[in-house]
């Protein structure tokens, strides 16, 4: 398989998660800060919605969070175990690169999330993947 195709290169990229294609926000970097949760209606490759529904992306908040939270493990286990350094020192660290961080994990979050709930089908043609069948 291609890397292109993964789904965790496509969640890191910022990219649809039922096409892997399209990209889920206007603007890609997401340190242009004006138009930081600027995310496209529908994907330009497969037309899925990509706010299916209304405060859709509340759950990426507890995302963001496991991210931060993630992240400050991993790099306080590294910093422990790899440098001989005050951990008032590794506190600044922290602080200074989640705040460097936060609209990309703002960003990643809801690709995350979204990519939790929908299924990687480029097939469908269904714009609300959620959307409870009847």
């Amino acid at each position: 398989m291609k890397l292109d195709k993964t789904m965790l290169w496509a969640t890191f990229a910022l990219k649809c998660p039922r096409c892997r294609q399209g990209y889920l926000f206007k603007n890609r970097n997401p340190y242009a800060l004006k138009e930081l949760s600027s995310m496209n209606k529908t994907c330009s490759n497969c037309k899925m919605l990509l706010d299916p529904e209304p405060s859709f992306y509340y759950g990426s908040m507890y995302v963001s969070y496991g991210l931060t939270v993630g992240f400050s493990i991993l790099t306080f286990l590294i910093w422990y175990f790899f440098f001989d350094v005050d951990v008032m020192y590794y506190l600044i660290f922290n602080a200074i690169f989640l705040l460097a961080l936060v609209p990309y994990t703002f960003q990643l979050a809801r690709a995350v999330w979204i990519t939790i709930l929908v299924k990687y089908n480029p097939a469908s043609i269904e714009p609300n993947p959620l959307k409870k069948k009847d």
